[in-house]
């Protein structure tokens, strides 16, 4: 079974959806998703690079955007084409 690790925002409306669509997600593909949380303030005192290295998925808040589209840490999960990768 492959587990991933994500990490979110330490708040009910940022980790509580993740968590519950994770299951609803497990249980169609059998890929498990572990989140760790994270207040906002420590995404700001953290740098998101080394996040990136960490984790395989991230959500993030729009202030962080910017920084992470100039050091091209992250991509996005909806880009054209990449609905025919295996899950």
């Amino acid at each position: 079974m492959t587990k991933l690790t994500g990490m979110t925002w330490s708040h009910p409306r940022g980790y509580d959806p993740m968590v519950a669509c994770s299951a609803i997600w497990a249980g169609k593909t059998g890929i498990t998703i572990e989140w760790d949380k994270r207040s906002l303030q420590g995404f700001e005192s953290f740098p998101v690079e080394e996040l990136a290295r960490a984790y395989d998925l991230i959500v993030i808040d729009h202030p962080h955007v910017g920084q992470i589209t100039h050091e091209g840490c992250l991509e996005p999960l909806d880009i054209p084409g990449r609905e025919a990768e295996p899950a």
